[in-house]
């Protein structure tokens, strides 16, 4: 059994009982995300993607805040890194419009400062982990505004939420004897409005995209 939050203070199925339920956030983001996508023409494939790991995500959280495991550890972890790794490639490439090589670089940018935050000589309640993505997703929302992406506002929001969701999970451990639930929810909560927002800067991106150009990004 991992014991990794305020919550648990055994090994039972619902000794995290708020930080399983909230995940709940994750499913209904994914949810309503499929159902704009069943209403768009031609929708692109990665937007059903990300909004299938949404709900990957929540049910994967879910299984860890439960079971609390290492396997369910990596269905916790695992869809998280795959809705990055997509987003942070469709962003850029989609809405930015920008070329292969400069996107390759933003990713390769962010998987270098993930190494380097993997190597910090003090621990962050595993926090660490998520810096790097609050960091790109600011530097994409400085980015849309400055090319009047239409998504931009959403994901300065996002990242915006996103910086205080990192807060909520770093300090989760600290609160534990004043506040027993901890703080961990409301990662789950704000975390859940940080997808959404970002699939949704997006997906309001690709009409634009379609209307101007007929033509393959090159």
């Amino acid at each position: 059994m991992i014991d990794q939050y305020c919550e648990r203070i055994d090994a039972g199925f619902w000794s995290e009982p708020v930080n399983a339920l909230t995940n709940l956030v994750f499913i209904v983001a994914g949810v309503v995300a499929l159902s704009l996508l069943r209403r768009t023409a031609a929708a692109p494939v990665y937007m059903w993607v990300l909004a299938g790991l949404m709900i990957l995500i929540g049910i994967g959280s879910f299984l860890f805040h439960t079971f609390a495991t290492s396997l369910t550890a990596l269905a916790d972890v695992l869809p998280i890194y795959a809705f990055q790794l997509t987003f942070l490639w469709c962003y850029p490439r989609f809405a930015l419009r920008l070329g292969r090589w400069p996107t390759g670089a933003l990713l390769g940018l962010y998987l270098f400062a993930t190494y380097l935050f993997s190597r910090l000589p003090f621990a962050l309640n595993n926090s660490e982990m998520y810096f790097p993505a609050v960091l790109i997703l600011g530097l994409y929302a400085i980015m849309a505004r400055l090319r009047a992406s239409p998504g931009g506002v959403l994901l300065m929001i996002a990242a915006a939420l996103f910086v205080v969701a990192l807060v909520a999970r770093t300090v989760d451990e600290w609160w534990c004897a004043g506040w027993p639930p901890g703080t961990h929810f409301i990662w789950h909560t704000l975390n859940g409005a940080v997808l959404y927002l970002c699939w949704a800067g997006l997906y309001r991106a690709y009409p634009r995209r379609m209307q101007q150009s007929e033509s393959p990004l090159p």
